[in-house]
């Protein structure tokens, strides 16, 4: 007897790989209806994408990061106009750290889908890519004012050197840089290098306190933004961030006192 369901199945062949398979689609009299996909990088220019290895699929948009989380939308009904469009790329190791920039190679266009979602047309496919929202974890930096004994007044805190995460440094300035995360406190250099937290979702939140209007004193802060490029400094009580965006292609990440500004900083 005839259900109308059928199951298709994507296998690829290499040398280097062998047999893999791709994905596996279902369809009910002709209609998708679900998917797995296991290898979402044919011609995207990476053979490798896998969450467990740090090298999932992301995009930022609007200054939020969205993840590829393994799923084709069959939503109906669908506007043909792009809200807007991937225009510049980074390895598939690295984090996006600009606006319309993914990991992964191609100037896809892409729709906002449910809340905290886009979806990135790739291959004829609509891929969903979504957001985490940093409120749902509870942090916050703490600095203090004396540096470690034994290094200079700006060290950093992590090189980009030292992972393929960055392609930026973040520094401390004359103290040292803890954080506090859901009620535990270490370095932010080990919150960093053991993904407790991504520098991107620290610059989310101070971007996100910087337009509430909670007060300087009560915990909110002020921002202020240079003409090169659109460097930011984002001033709390008690330390001071500043994210470079300097025409250069300067990224780097400065964090110290409160009273900390730009000009303090000797950039060579």
């Amino acid at each position: 007897m005839d259900f109308g369901y059928r199951v298709e199945v994507k296998k690829s062949i290499t040398v280097e790989y062998g047999i893999s398979l791709e994905k596996v689609e279902m369809y009910s009299f002709n209609k998708f209806i679900a998917g797995a996909v296991t290898d979402t990088t044919t011609n995207l220019g990476n053979t490798n994408n896998n969450v467990e290895e740090n090298k999932a699929r992301m995009v930022m948009v609007n200054g939020k990061l969205y993840y590829d989380i393994g799923k084709i939308s069959t939503m109906d009904g669908r506007c043909g106009v792009m809200d807007g469009k991937i225009t510049s790329n980074v390895e598939i190791n690295k984090i996006p750290t600009e606006n319309d920039q993914s990991n992964f190679e191609g100037n896809y266009g892409y729709q906002y889908g449910k809340e905290n979602q886009i979806e990135i047309f790739i291959n004829d496919k609509w891929y969903v890519f979504e957001t985490k929202d940093v409120e749902d974890k509870d942090f916050e930096i703490r600095f203090y004012g004396k540096h470690p004994e034994g290094v200079e007044k700006v060290y950093a805190i992590l090189d980009k050197s030292e992972t393929e995460k960055y392609d930026y440094s973040i520094f401390a300035y004359d103290g040292q840089v803890n954080i506090l995360i859901n009620g535990q406190e270490t370095s932010l250099r080990d919150a960093l290098l053991n993904d407790k937290i991504t520098m991107e979702e620290i610059i989310e939140k101070a971007n996100k306190d910087a337009s509430n209007p909670i007060s300087y004193d009560d915990g909110g802060s002020t921002e202020y933004h240079y003409k090169d490029g659109g460097t930011a400094e984002y001033h709390y009580l008690g330390y001071t961030i500043i994210k470079l965006h300097r025409l250069d292609g300067n990224r780097d990440v400065y964090i110290g006192a409160e009273d900390l500004k730009l000009n303090d900083i000797d950039l060579k």
